[in-house]
């Protein structure tokens, strides 16, 4: 634990391991197409209310699919380097109220507005987080809402999640909690 918090401090934080990107577990989504992102361990497969789903790679580590949700609830299941993640997902207006709605971060929509693709690489298409997250967020406001200065937490994902969530302002933590991560 604590290797993992000095590495999120400094803004390395390993978040390459396997899973799902978006949606997030007990999310409620819209009924229809949705796009769903998951990283991988190499290869993987990706499963829709136990049915096997069409999806593509666009890189070794990113498994990629746009799925039709019909209203309801749904389980989503990635099968990667032997190991299983599942999601619990509602789909429709008339979701279950213990799940939160899931709302795509705008710019992860499209992966390319963050990403560029050069064969089996997905780096950043700036050279760093805050760079990226400046050329749509006023980052001159950051202190206006943060304790630090933007040099500070240059890495935006260390507390949002780039690709969309439930919380608000797509926070991995509640502000007492992020705190605590480097402050003890």
């Amino acid at each position: 634990m604590c290797v993992w918090l000095l590495a999120l401090c400094s803004g390395q934080e390993d978040d390459r391991s396997p899973g799902f990107l978006r949606p997030t577990d007990r999310s409620r989504v819209p009924a229809g197409q949705f796009s769903i992102i998951a990283r991988t361990a190499g290869a993987a497969q990706l499963w829709v209310d136990e049915r096997e789903v069409a999806a593509s790679q666009p890189t070794p580590q990113v498994l990629s699919a746009t799925v039709t949700l019909t209203p309801g609830p749904h389980e989503l299941k990635l099968t990667t380097a032997g190991r299983q993640f599942i999601v619990h997902v509602v789909a429709g207006d008339r979701a279950r109220e213990e799940y939160r709605p899931f709302r795509v971060h705008p710019p992860a929509a499209g992966c390319t507005n963050c990403h560029k693709v050069a064969g089996p690489s997905w780096n950043l298409a700036k050279d760093n987080v805050s760079d990226l997250c400046a050329a749509c967020h006023d980052l001159t406001k950051f202190p206006l809402v943060h304790q630090h200065a933007v040099a500070v937490l240059q890495e935006c994902q260390m507390c949002h999640q780039p690709h969309g969530s439930t919380a608000e302002k797509h926070l991995k933590f509640n502000k007492a909690t992020a705190c605590k991560l480097c402050h003890g």
